[in-house]
């Protein structure tokens, strides 16, 4: 179990797509705060129409309460909006992946890119979802290894067996 494996990966757009998207769901849902967005919003307009019925506000006093709310929450949302954009930002390129460069070859036959070696310590994770292996090289950015794409008598749990045993070594 120690021999390299040689794997030509083709993952499909598809699986890229739901990979990425899992991905970045998980590392922004980190905290629990998926409720939190809704709840603020809810909150604020019922607050507002409240206090605007009880203090007997006339109803054009209570709308404008209630559409500065609004647009007080929807600003607080896309501020939230932004600073989850820039904390996806520096996971990725905290990922090993992407801090090294990649080594390019242009001829005129075409385009050639070089292999890249990573050590094992680059893979913080290594997950499954679905019928694909992920080795992750940060919370947002990972390789995806389709269990079609293993050799032939590799199964998915002989695979994560020996990646565990090079990863320990």
């Amino acid at each position: 179990m120690t021999e390299a494996l040689h794997l030509s990966l083709s993952a499909n757009a598809a699986q890229v797509l739901a990979v990425s998207t899992r991905l970045v769901t998980q590392a922004r849902d980190t905290g629990g705060r998926k409720w939190l967005r809704p709840l603020v919003f809810a909150v604020g307009l019922i607050c507002a129409l409240m206090v605007g019925s009880l203090l007997d506000v006339p109803a054009n006093k209570a709308f404008f309460i209630a559409l500065t709310t609004f647009y007080t929450t929807l600003l607080a949302l896309w501020l939230g909006s932004r600073a989850t954009r820039r904390r996806y930002f520096r996971l990725l390129e905290d990922s090993a992946c992407r801090m090294r460069p990649t080594p390019v070859s242009l001829s005129a036959e075409g385009l050639r890119m070089e292999p890249r070696a990573f050590p094992w310590s680059d893979i913080i994770a290594v997950t499954r979802w679905n019928d694909m292996t992920l080795l992750q090289f940060s919370p947002v950015d990972a390789i995806i290894i389709p269990d079609a794409d293993l050799p032939a008598g590799e199964t998915p749990e002989t695979f994560a067996t020996r990646i565990t045993t090079w990863k320990t070594k």
